[in-house]
């Protein structure tokens, strides 16, 4: 009996094997000054980080209220909404940044250049709340996981995770281990949105060389998938 039975001689995707972050792409998206604030307009500035290993997890959380009938359970109703929480820890090998300024994991975190300790990026700012005030800076998060990084010979889809409004309150890099660690992060969204991209074809060219690197790795915008995450994330709700 095989270890990990395949599902259709076609895919030959396997079940019950892990995917972690070694196989995986995260781009952290933002925008910069004078490109517009609104989370419809892509973002244009990004810092990819390819992880050796390492492991990002969610929740959609929901809450609900129950009445009761003299001590009995009785009916029930939604609670207040909650935002999407996440978290990430891994080992990075390979970092990289969009343009030719390097920016650091910490900059579009953070959304401040480390060189002046000023604000550089606008975000993804929540204008439809604008009216009430200076929303918090808050960036994108982009995870692509690509099956031809394991095997470049693969034709299966990935997947493709996109969260918008992302804000950590902590997040901790370490220079000697270099590991990252955001325990704590939240999505001002219901749901993250989930695409499967077929990244045997946006990267042909690229895997035609019998290897798909980390310097290859864009997120779906730069590969010329335009158009593709929804233009509001409150079409999830």
């Amino acid at each position: 009996m095989k270890k990990y039975p395949l599902i259709g001689v076609d895919t030959g995707q396997q079940v019950g094997k892990s995917i972690d972050l070694r196989n995986a792409a995260l781009f952290l998206k933002t925008k910069k000054p004078g490109t517009g604030t609104s989370s419809q307009v892509a973002c244009d500035v990004w810092t990819l980080i390819k992880f050796g290993e390492g492991n990002f997890s969610y929740n959609e959380n929901e809450s609900f209220e129950y009445e009761l009938d003299r001590g009995k359970l009785d009916d029930v109703n939604f609670g207040d909404e909650q935002p999407v929480s996440f978290s990430l820890e891994g080992k990075h090998t390979f970092v990289a940044s969009q343009g030719t300024e390097n920016k650091t994991i910490h900059e579009i975190i953070k959304g401040i250049d480390y060189g002046t300790l000023n604000y550089q990026f606008q975000g993804t700012a929540e204008t439809w709340l604008s009216d009430y005030g200076c929303v918090p800076y808050a960036f994108e998060l982009e995870l692509h996981i690509i099956p031809q990084l394991e095997c470049p010979t693969l034709t299966i889809p990935g997947e493709a995770y996109l969260f918008r409004y992302c804000r950590v309150p902590s997040a901790e890099v370490s220079l000697s281990t270099r590991r990252v660690n955001i325990a704590n992060g939240e999505a001002h969204i219901l749901r993250p949105f989930v695409l499967r991209p077929e990244f045997a074809t946006l990267y042909a060219t690229e895997l035609a060389g019998g290897k798909l690197n980390p310097a290859d790795l864009k997120p779906l915008q730069d590969l010329g998938q335009t158009d593709i995450w929804p233009a509001d994330p409150r079409e999830a709700a």
